[in-house]
């Protein structure tokens, strides 16, 4: 798990159960005032439940159980007499899966890595960015309407695909298998999209991991070499491996050093195999990236993932700068 991250998840579990506790207590003193029968039928309910279970005679348990279904259905009659469903009195899981354990036997929930990214989400920047960084913030002006450079296309209509593209990506999220890789120079909009996009899926209720490339070269590390004990020692069961969607930022920017790529190739290639989704944006042209990492590493990229070249007439973020200065 994420360093410093287990206790921070036992104590929001254990919230969620008080909360609950308290909101179950609530609603059995709401019925005590206003249908004390209700609870007294409850309290029977429970009476007889134990007795079965301690019972070994059998025309005894079937005799509790009649009485158990009789009182259960009188019950029912009752809360819905003034309007409240038959699991009102019910103990309240915010999981009902793993009763707000995090747990299914020894297996981690869904809710255990949505609970982790949503605290891994509160302390970082990722938060902050999102609230400026998403789709009703982009603006399609900064990208030029003219042919530049050696491209076919205007910046306009290159982004407007790529936008076209993204949103297919997020739409069809569940039934695709798509990675998505963002190359080009800076300040064209990459790290803007990816800010997007893990908005629009953490809304929808997907685990969204955002990383540096040296920030995650340094947490694999820690997994992989299994110095630090704040570290599981299985990497499959991760947040980093267990997330929906992993966005690298401006990989080519963490320091070379062949370890490290060797853990990266067997990280990206075991998400790869278990079908979960990368973006990964980089300065780097797809030469570059050939270059820079070896052949395997190259390879799984540019066979699993499809590329997005941003280019601008000018960087973005210069604009925005000229554009601040002559309002």
């Amino acid at each position: 798990m994420i360093k410093g991250y287990s206790e921070k998840l036992d104590n929001l579990y254990k919230q969620i159960k008080q909360n609950n506790l308290k909101e179950q207590t609530r609603r059995k003193n709401y019925i005590l005032k206003i249908h004390p029968e209700i609870i007294e039928t409850d309290k029977k309910i429970a009476i007889f439940s134990l007795n079965m279970l301690k019972s070994k005679n059998k025309s005894q348990i079937e005799d509790l159980k009649f009485k158990i279904k009789s009182l259960r259905d009188k019950k029912y009659t009752m809360l819905k007499s003034i309007g409240l469903p038959k699991d009102y009195l019910d103990i309240i899981y915010t999981c009902k899966n793993c009763k707000d354990s995090g747990y299914i036997l020894n297996q981690k929930c869904s809710c255990f890595y949505k609970n982790l990214s949503s605290i891994y989400l509160e302390e970082s920047d990722l938060k902050i960015l999102m609230n400026k960084n998403n789709f009703d913030n982009f603006d399609f002006s900064y990208f030029s309407k003219n042919v530049v450079r050696n491209h076919s296309i205007s910046p306009e209509e290159n982004i407007k695909n790529i936008y076209r593209n993204i949103l297919n990506f997020i739409k069809n999220f569940d039934n695709i298998t798509t990675n998505l890789l963002f190359t080009g120079e800076c300040g064209s909009g990459k790290t803007f999209l990816s800010h997007c996009i893990a908005k629009d899926l953490l809304e929808k209720g997907y685990l969204v991991i955002y990383k540096t490339s040296e920030d995650l070269f340094s947490e694999l590390h820690k997994y992989y070499s299994f110095k630090s004990s704040d570290f599981s020692k299985n990497i499959e069961d991760s947040i980093l491996m267990q997330c929906d969607l992993l966005i690298i930022d401006d990989l080519g920017t963490e320091s070379p050093n062949n370890f490290y790529y060797s853990y990266f190739f067997n990280f990206l290639n075991k998400r790869i195999l278990l079908g979960k989704k990368i973006l990964i944006s980089t300065n780097f042209t797809l030469k570059d990236l050939q270059h820079h990492y070896s052949d395997r590493i190259s390879s799984r990229i540019f066979g699993n993932f499809s590329i997005f070249n941003f280019f601008v007439d000018q960087d973005i973020r210069i604009q925005k700068k000229i554009k601040g200065r002559s309002v």
